[in-house]
């Protein structure tokens, strides 16, 4: 969602959504926030697809009409930006296993130059989930006349 505030002139690219969604990525990773590294690989997949597609969900829910029409793929380039540099939590269950593993070691060391030291999974969560509910409600900011352009 926060693609929306790409250049000031309110034009965004997928490309431009893309790196953006990286960057949030990014910053939300700097902030303290539990991983769950306590639970199992399986678990794992499951909660991150479907913490991915709620989001995306209702992202799409609010911004359903403030975009126009073809603005879906910019959304689209954002969340794939946000979400693959934790592509390792899946990677196992869609490739073979060595490539699996350079994946997940490429991510760990793209992750190394950002991510937050560990904290408790308790404030873990709240970060998580505060962070969410505040990207989720500066959506709510724009307006609903169209304004996210392709």
């Amino acid at each position: 969602g926060l693609v929306a505030i790409a250049p000031a002139a309110g034009y965004v690219s997928p490309l431009s959504s893309f790196v953006i969604g990286v960057g949030t990525h990014v910053a939300l990773d700097a902030i303290p926030h539990a991983d769950y590294a306590t639970l199992g690989r399986s678990t794992v997949a499951r909660i991150t697809l479907l913490e991915a597609l709620g989001v995306l969900a209702l992202a799409l829910a609010i911004l359903r009409k403030r975009m126009t029409p073809g603005a879906i793929w910019c959304v689209l380039a954002g969340v794939a930006g946000a979400t693959l540099p934790d592509i390792r939590f899946v990677a196992g269950l869609v490739l073979n296993a060595h490539d699996a593993r350079v994946v997940t070691r490429a991510t760990y060391w793209f992750h190394g130059f950002f991510h937050a030291d560990e904290v408790s999974f308790k404030v873990g969560m709240i970060t998580q989930v505060t962070a969410t509910i505040v990207a989720l409600g500066a959506l709510l900011l724009f307006p609903k006349s169209g304004k996210l352009k392709t």
